[in-house]
């Protein structure tokens, strides 16, 4: 049967069902019934389908229409739309397919709809499906290339392509997989998943977001700038956050993470969580930054003015630029080194170990002399490179001091009023020497014997504060 053509506008035309149409004009209102099509040439139509498996063609109206010249389409059973190249049209309807063929603007309202942009420079706006959507109820929009897209609060959408731009609302729920992608969250309580590009030079995707979840797919690079995140990095991930108060969370191995740049070693916490230990992670912190990393194997950089708390073991920090106040630790019995932990300071830096911690500190190249403030908590081993200064408190508890020689300085917080009162309160054990920090219980063990320490003492290598 051949398709009945209309030209005509102004005009309310029935089609009814199983019927073919052609209808050219503007400001028409078209009826269809079931298992019926439309080719809809022209601007301002208004466009019912009262029945199922309807399929609309609509053209002719301009990407940029607005108001009078804009196609709505009421589908109000599973049906299709096709927007031929350069059209603007917006779509009420559940379950339906819509297509899109380049330059096109199309407004979905809607559940479970799905749009194949198959050209260049589709403008896409969907959703009000709910944040909360099941997977039928999901919205998705396939093939999206330098277009954009934009959801309406409360909404979920899936979304796959390149060099698009996503604009979110409120507690929207966002999965865009590609490359090159930007999304920026508008609203707040939002929840994006990213990646997808395989880590290609160039190819980031980039969030700008506040108050939301972030994760991130296997084999990604991503940029993400915004507060008060949780990240979810999934493995092989390159991932760059600059905010404050933001929280990764590592659930796999072989992630690269930058993190920090919260202005101010006081600012807002930044946290970062391993939670799979054989892999090496890299961590760079980037200048004034407040950063906690807790786990194992974290391969840290410092880049100066920061605060980092380090909680784990077979950690590492690198410090480049120096003026950093570090704490580390947690990782187990001064007794046991099999986890230590490992610092390479700068000047200016003050380390803080945790109680019950194994560091081994070493100072940048061949450097001597330095003076490098490292405070001892309680039960610690602590091995130091040449040039140091260590700084021990009273109260310290049996801390182990090793590698401490004549290049060292150490300065003891102690209630000792000269250096032979000091020797006086000294015992030699097995080639090690026991300081007595104060007139109770909590001493300070050396690797070296009593001869060799009091030698130190009276050169004036151990001090009071």
């Amino acid at each position: 049967m051949s398709a009945i053509y209309i030209n005509k506008s102004n005009a309310i035309i029935d089609e009814g069902s199983d019927a073919d149409y052609i209808v050219v004009g503007n400001d028409d209102t078209v009826l269809m019934g079931d298992d019926s099509t439309l080719v809809a040439r022209g601007s301002g139509f208004l466009i019912e389908a009262l029945g199922a498996d309807d399929v609309i063609t609509v053209s002719g109206n301009g990407a940029a229409a607005t108001g009078g010249a804009n196609d709505i389409v009421q589908l109000h059973a599973a049906g299709t739309l096709h927007e031929l190249a350069n059209v603007s049209a917006e779509v009420t309807a559940d379950n339906a397919k819509l297509t899109m063929a380049g330059d096109d603007t199309l407004s979905a309202y809607g559940a479970g709809d799905n749009v194949y942009a198959a050209g260049l420079g589709d403008a896409v706006s969907i959703g009000q499906n709910g944040a909360d959507a099941t997977v039928a109820e999901r919205d998705s929009v396939v093939g999206l290339d330098n277009g954009s897209l934009f959801l309406f609060d409360d909404s979920t959408v899936w979304a796959s392509g390149a060099d698009f731009t996503a604009t979110i609302g409120g507690h929207d729920t966002l999965t865009a997989l590609g490359h090159s992608i930007q999304i920026y969250a508008t609203g707040d309580d939002d929840t994006v998943t990213t990646g997808g590009n395989n880590q290609a030079a160039g190819d980031d995707d980039v969030v700008h977001m506040n108050d939301g979840v972030v994760n991130i797919n296997l084999h990604s690079s991503v940029e993400i700038f915004g507060d008060n995140l949780l990240v979810h990095a999934f493995g092989n991930d390159t991932v760059s956050l600059t905010g404050v108060d933001d929280h990764v969370a590592l659930g796999s191995f072989a992630n690269s993470i930058t993190v920090g740049q919260n202005s101010d070693p006081n600012a807002g916490l930044d946290i970062v969580q391993f939670s799979y230990m054989p892999f090496v992670e890299p961590v760079t912190v980037l200048p004034q930054s407040n950063v906690r990393i807790a786990g194992s194997n974290a391969d840290v950089t410092l880049s100066g003015d920061d605060k980092v708390t380090l909680i784990g073991f077979q950690e590492q920090i690198v410090d480049q630029t120096g003026n950093n106040q570090i704490i580390i630790g947690g990782n187990g019995s001064v007794f046991f080194g099999e986890f230590n932990n490992y610092v390479s300071v700068a000047p200016g830096d003050t380390v803080t170990m945790l109680a019950n911690s194994n560091l081994t500190l070493f100072t940048p190249g061949s450097a001597t002399n330095g003076q490098y403030a490292v405070h001892m908590s309680m039960k610690d081993a602590l091995s130091i490179d040449k040039g140091m200064t260590v700084y021990v408190p009273v109260a310290v508890g049996d801390d182990l001091l090793l590698n401490f020689g004549s290049s060292d300085i150490l300065r003891l917080a102690s209630q000792f009023s000269s250096a032979d009162d000091l020797l006086a309160h000294t015992t030699g054990c097995l080639g090690r020497t026991v300081v007595q920090l104060d007139s109770g219980t909590d001493t300070l063990t050396l690797d070296t014997d009593k001869a060799t320490f009091a030698t130190y003492v009276q050169e004036g290598l151990v001090k009071f504060r």
